[in-house]
């Protein structure tokens, strides 16, 4: 193992710092940690364009000091896996492309800010650049008053906004739930806000319109005045034990829940319906559960995301409920087979194997309670 090894290659004009490297005798391997998440394309786990011609970058620098380096690793820190690259001619022509490229924007001007580019919001540079006060900038027409020193020459002065500029930081007009687990606490009122209090302590306080609904885990108590405005604002709140068990929700008298409480238990009365709603949960259930193996599996299986995949397009075309009660029991095995890969010790990954995946023996689903 090599960390943070600084090498050049002057032929190719590149200075690269790599963060780990890992071979053995002349043949090596860069490893890049990265702090995000790969890329979902075609439901596959990709690397970005731009660290794949970055580890290409990698691989020029090593193959001109000597080593051999067939291939490369990016670790996503976000997802805590590890995604191959093959170090292959098509990849080191793209990266000599993007060498030039970047010696031609050097050597030019400085180019215009991007517009509505999904890079700039983790751009360390973005706070410099101003993408957005830039551009609007550049639509506004500067009068006759304005100094010639703040006229830039890149702005081109002919025509007025077309529309405002947009907030740095946008309001929130999402609701999220409301989750109390802490033994002992209380939950009272003032005004708007409810305040979550142990015993005299002041512990959180959450306005009432930022509140979709409201769980109460154990021992909380809770004031009938709370209890009376959560329901005029219709703001549901659910109790269930310490262990999670749910007890029942408490809600205020919404007249539109009747008619949709009545058009449910009508449409369970018809079989069509039931297979057809049922073939949309147990299909969307599978595609979660291929989701989940992508994002979290160090490296998943191509075989459980194909048969996963097909069982879930059986799922939307199946005819009988009790045909989907085996897709989705066949499904659920496939999952859980494969379930131990996503547990991850923390410790780092190498070349070799993946050497952060939690050792157990997991064999089958049992519970209440569970025996391994």
């Amino acid at each position: 193992h090599g960390r943070s090894a600084t090498l050049s290659a002057p032929s190719c004009g590149l200075i690269a710092k790599l963060d780990l490297l890992e071979g053995e005798g002349g043949c090596v391997t860069p490893v890049d940690y990265k702090r995000g998440a790969p890329r979902e394309k075609d439901e596959e786990i990709v690397p970005w364009d731009a660290d794949r011609i970055q580890l290409g970058a990698q691989a020029l620098v090593l193959r001109e000091n000597g080593y051999r380096c067939e291939e490369g690793v990016l670790y996503y820190g976000a997802t805590k896996q590890r995604v191959r690259v093959p170090i292959d001619e098509t990849l080191l022509a793209e990266v000599r492309a993007a060498v030039a490229r970047a010696k031609a924007a050097a050597a030019g001007d400085i180019p215009p800010p991007l517009a509505d580019s999904p890079k700039c919001p983790r751009c360390s540079l973005a706070g410099i650049c101003l993408p957005d006060e830039t551009l609007w900038s550049s639509e506004v027409a500067f009068g006759e008053e304005t100094p010639a020193e703040i006229q830039l020459e890149f702005f081109p002065r002919a025509r007025a906004p077309s529309k405002p500029p947009r907030r740095l930081i946008p309001a929130r007009d999402d609701l999220r739930p409301l989750y109390l687990n802490t033994q002992g606490a209380r939950v009272g009122r003032s005004g708007d806000v409810l305040q979550v209090k142990e015993r005299e302590k002041l512990l959180h306080e959450i306005r009432l319109g930022e509140v979709s609904q409201v769980n109460l885990f154990g021992n909380i108590q809770i004031t009938s005045q709370s209890i009376q405005r959560l329901c005029a604002e219709e703001i549901p709140v659910a109790w269930f034990s310490q262990g999670g068990w749910f007890y029942g929700v408490t809600h205020g008298l919404g007249l539109r829940n009747i008619f949709l409480r009545r058009e449910q238990f009508r449409h369970a009365d018809f079989p069509w319906f039931c297979v057809r709603f049922a073939r949309e949960i147990v299909a969307g259930k599978i595609q979660n559960q291929r989701t989940l193996l992508q994002r979290n599996h160090l490296e998943p299986p191509p075989r459980a995301l194909a048969d996963l995949r097909a069982l879930a397009e059986q799922a939307r075309e199946a005819d009988a409920l009790d045909r989907l009660l085996g897709i989705e029991g066949n499904a659920s095995r496939i999952y859980f087979e494969h379930f131990a890969g996503m547990l991850k010790a923390g410790e780092e990954p190498t070349a070799d194997a993946p050497k952060g995946t939690l050792r157990f023996d997991f064999t089958t689903r049992n519970r209440r309670p569970p025996r391994d």
